[in-house]
């Protein structure tokens, strides 16, 4: 149920004599018809079919997308030469080189082919920085060809370099697809982004091997305190533990668009970093306060770092709140904790900012709490000893827009205000994993063997397994039914209902391929009557399985 395509970028780095390097997207396409013909749907203006409907298309991030602003067959001069359609150029989304399409039956035939598309020219490329070469002759885009032959039964006796045929099925029974053996672990660290792994190419992964990823930062928010051991994601390493071999190292930049097409080993990895530390969530876990706070740490007077707090209300007296100037720090009905780390919270220096109509040292509508990174630093003046610390985060208690003082419900000891913030990797966060299958086992086979089933079942008159007939002369093409799920080696024997042997397959295949197919003919090469059929299959070392199909013509 899954087709995965790659392909190189060898068309991005060709030339056009007159025009220049004016590579400019790629186009997959997909049919069931090793001509494409079933997805040319996209017709000129007086309705022939003209062009072909992709299955998805990449091109470059350069400010050429949508409509081409000169028509196909025209030349830009109105000289009605045009036929009514202008090339698609994509939207901008930047190349890729691979491709997996879900969309698939599996033992269906399908024909893909991956063209390269140039920009074509217009009068003001040059002057928008899509080509080096000024005053040339406008022209609507071209791409290259794709190419399948077959012979007069539909079968292909050419495929281009640019074109693949290619037949979905299920791997053999027993067979267990690489993958990692418990995910990817977050072994350490409080990086919020996440690690995705792909398969990409089976046979190259290393089964066994154990894999660890960790990150550079670049030391940020290192000078604030022990808290703040760490800064902003700069780059990260891949490491093959197993080997000892590193496979990633922080000059290459994982948040680019080429890095997502970087295979390791056969499988490929989307690092999705928090790169930037804002509020992932915040409020009241449990109070019937009507006021709310918004937590702010992007302004000048203060560094948004990547940590978690709560606002703990209690009684009055319970903390008091940091001032640099004597006589201004005041006792609170509330404290501030750094709850980064949940199994051992950290009591933080803030500051208080009130009306001075409100509640003096009751957290209520007004308040703002400027969140201190400690430990404090002293500065010493002439006479006068000064206290000083940053500012990370700081939070606005306020009440909705429309209501009035006189109804708020300021919160009460036992309420908790939390905020909590998405977090980039650095330095203390780990990521390891384990690749395991790509490997065939007869105990897993053995287990399986009553997954085995027929298709289509019943059999009527035809299946969309079967090709698409190329020549009608050869009468009336290929009868099919799959058996799926087979072991890579066993023997299917089908017999009439009476138990009469009507033919015998001999089943063996790669590990990868699980699926034997019957041209509905005896043994005799006799095409065979509608009715019920028994089949059993027998694979050494593993068992036997017995089940029945129907044919209905």
């Amino acid at each position: 149920k899954k087709v995965i395509l790659m392909w190189d970028n060898l068309a991005e780095k060709s030339k056009d004599p007159i025009y220049g390097r004016d590579f400019e997207m790629y186009k997959i396409y997909k049919s069931t018809d090793p001509n494409f013909a079933d997805i040319k749907t996209i017709s000129d203006a007086y309705g022939n079919p003209l062009l072909f409907k992709p299955l998805v298309q990449y091109d470059l991030k350069d400010g050429l997308f949508g409509s081409h602003p000169i028509p196909l067959g025209g030349s830009g001069e109105g000289d009605g030469n045009d036929l009514g359609v202008s090339y698609d150029m994509g939207t901008d989304s930047g190349l890729k080189h691979s491709y997996i399409d879900t969309n698939v039956t599996n033992g269906r035939t399908y024909y893909y082919a991956v063209v390269s598309v140039d920009k074509g020219y217009d009068i003001d490329f040059f002057d928008r920085g899509l080509t080096d070469r000024p005053d040339l002759a406008p022209n609507s885009p071209t791409e290259c060809s794709a190419t399948i032959q077959v012979d007069p039964l539909g079968r292909p006796t050419f495929i281009d370099r640019n074109c693949a045929v290619v037949v979905p099925t299920e791997p053999a029974a027993g067979y267990l697809e690489p993958q990692p053996e418990s995910g990817i672990e977050h072994i350490s660290g409080l990086g919020t982004g996440s690690i995705r792994l792909e398969v990409m190419v089976p046979d190259s992964v290393m089964t066994g091997h154990e894999y660890r990823i960790t990150f550079l930062d670049d030391s940020s928010f290192q000078n604030f305190d022990e808290f703040f051991q760490s800064g902003n994601t700069v780059g990260a390493w891949l490491v093959d533990v197993s080997s000892g071999d590193t496979l990633l190292t922080p000059d290459v930049d994982f948040n680019d668009d080429a890095f997502e097409e970087k295979l390791f080993h056969g499988f490929k990895l989307a690092i999705n970093n928090d790169d930037s530390v804002n509020v992932a969530w915040s409020g009241w876990v449990r109070s019937r306060s009507n006021i709310f706070g918004d937590p702010r740490g992007w302004d000048q007077q203060t560094l948004a770092v990547p940590r978690d707090y709560e606002v703990r209300v209690g009684e009055m007296g319970v903390d008091s709140s940091y001032s640099a100037v004597p006589g201004r720090a005041r006792y609170t009905n509330f404290t501030v904790l750094d709850i980064t780390d949940p199994d051992n919270p950290e009591r933080v220096i803030f500051g208080l900012a009130e009306n001075p109509d409100s509640l003096q040292g009751i957290l209520s509508h007004g308040d703002e709490i400027a969140i201190k990174a400690a430990p404090l630093r002293l500065i010493f003046g002439q006479d006068t000893t000064y206290i000083y610390t940053e500012t990370t985060w700081r939070i606005k208690f306020s009440l909705p827009r429309g209501v009035e003082d006189s109804l708020q419900i300021v919160p009460q000891p036992g309420d908790i205000f939390r905020f909590t913030t998405k977090k980039p990797f650095n330095r203390h966060d780990t990521f390891e994993f384990k690749m395991i299958g790509g490997d065939y086992d007869y105990a897993r086979a053995a287990g399986a063997l009553d997954d085995i089933y027929t298709v289509p079942d019943p059999y009527i008159a035809a299946s969309t397994l079967e090709p698409r007939l190329i020549n009608q002369d050869i009468g009336r093409g290929e009868r099919r039914i799959d058996f799926v799920n087979l072991p890579k080696e066993c023997t299917i024997s089908i017999f009439t209902a009476s138990g009469r042997l009507v033919r015998e397959i001999y089943h063996d295949s790669a590990q990868e391929y699980g699926r034997e197919s019957w041209d509905l003919r005896t043994k005799d090469g006799l095409e065979v009557a509608h009715g019920i059929y028994i089949y059993h299959v027998d694979a050494p070392k593993i068992g036997s399985k017995i089940g029945k199909l129907a044919i209905i013509k």
